[in-house]
């Protein structure tokens, strides 16, 4: 499977495979709205956010296609490029939040700052987010993405850092040989691990 760097003018069709992928994620169901339908369009915005923070602090962005379609998405950030410039990356995502009211707001907010407190402040390797378009999971798509990622930690000697709210991935994880290093609580009493990988 080819796997390669997200062209710009792909970043709304990736926005909205982020957002099908992370639409029932317990992380995503805890910060944002509760209603499935503005739930997905907060995470759209949100994602669409994202992609433009780490192309403009150059980090990368990798996708697969399956059928001319981007199928899946990995967001990654280089050693030192992590944390871009707190105010101008907030106001980035900001749209999301602020269009979903006031009490998602703030527990975007607070998910963030919780995430901030616990991210490593050591040089390593990033990955912000990897999804794959519920139509092509369990097909080797989230597989190739990671593959790619870790292939660029070790070309960098660095140890890759990430973060999920969904328990279903650790042992995923743990099979490209990550290990949890700690959890805390998001909003509404969800749970999200962090893991390295050496």
């Amino acid at each position: 499977m080819d796997v390669a760097e997200l062209p710009r003018e792909r970043f709304d069709e990736a926005a909205v495979v982020l957002a099908d992928a992370y639409l029932d994620d317990p992380g995503w169901v805890a910060v944002g709205p509760t209603n499935r339908g503005r739930r997905h369009a907060y995470t759209r915005r949100v994602c669409r956010g994202a992609l433009s923070i780490v192309d403009r602090w150059g980090g990368r962005i990798w996708h697969a296609q399956r059928d001319g379609q981007v199928a899946g998405v990995l967001t990654s950030c280089d050693p030192g490029q992590w944390p871009p410039p707190q105010l101008r990356a907030t106001a980035m995502q900001a749209l999301g939040p602020t269009l979903a009211g006031p009490a998602v707001l703030w527990r975007s907010l607070v998910a963030d700052a919780e995430m901030h407190k616990h991210h490593p402040e050591d040089d390593h390797f990033f990955v912000w987010m990897l999804a794959v378009s519920p139509a092509h999971q369990r097909s080797g798509v989230g597989r190739a993405l990671l593959t790619t990622a870790l292939e660029r930690a070790e070309e960098l000697a660095t140890y890759t850092y990430l973060e999920t709210a969904n328990p279903e991935n650790l042992p995923y994880y743990s099979s490209f040989g990550f290990r949890e290093t700690g959890m805390t609580k998001l909003p509404r009493d969800a749970p999200i691990w962090f893991m390295i990988r050496e």
